[in-house]
């Protein structure tokens, strides 16, 4: 992660052992993600975020299964402690080798509460 005055960056790279999700069992697990998050607009924060994740099952006969996502958001200081966001998120699903693929697609709005200067970072 890197801050600056106004923004940071967050880059995140893993791989390794995953005790799985469920349908997949102990597997190996590759996973990266990036973030960047901006506040140098009064009032205003803006954010956008990508992540790819990938498993492969130990011992088990199934495909691969990998999560492609990536979103963004806005907030905005409505008064002193009071937010208001705003976010779209996708992820794309993909298990048995290509065979079920599933896109998801999520928008939420809500109100924050938070002290301070600048407007509530999204991350």
């Amino acid at each position: 992660m890197r801050r600056f005055d106004r923004s940071s960056l967050t880059l995140d790279y893993s791989m390794g052992a995953s005790p799985g999700n469920g349908v997949y069992l102990t597997s190996r697990q590759t996973a990266g993600t990036v973030g960047y998050s901006y506040t140098g607009v009064r009032r205003w924060t803006f954010a956008l975020n990508s992540g790819y994740t990938e498993l492969s099952a130990v011992g088990q006969t199934l495909g691969k299964y990998t999560n492609l996502q990536g979103g963004g958001g806005v907030t905005y200081k409505l008064g002193r402690e009071t937010h208001i966001q705003f976010r779209y998120d996708y992820r794309h699903y993909t298990t048995q080798n290509n065979i079920y693929q599933m896109d998801s697609n999520r928008v939420s709005l809500g109100l924050a509460f938070s002290p301070g200067e600048t407007p509530l970072a999204i991350w």
